[in-house]
């Protein structure tokens, strides 16, 4: 089910958002990557399927996903 056209902005610009502070995170140590990351791809998911695929393309994204969801335990 698609969301209506206000959340898909909302949506967007929140991961958007999420994708830069994450992205500074990988320069200022006390801003934390990983949950902005995971933030942006469950945002981008819900407005835009294809913006998501595109995130996953980048190598560093799709890595750092992979890493998260795929490879590591849960407790």
């Amino acid at each position: 089910s698609q969301p209506s056209s206000i959340t898909q902005i909302f949506l967007l610009i929140a991961g958007s958002l999420c994708l830069l502070l994450g992205t500074l995170g990988l320069f200022l140590p006390v801003l934390p990557t990983t949950p902005f990351w995971l933030l942006t791809a469950w945002c981008y998911t819900k407005a835009s399927p294809k913006l998501y695929q595109r995130m996953m393309k980048v190598p560093i994204f799709g890595n750092v996903y992979a890493i998260i969801v795929y490879i590591m335990p849960y407790p």
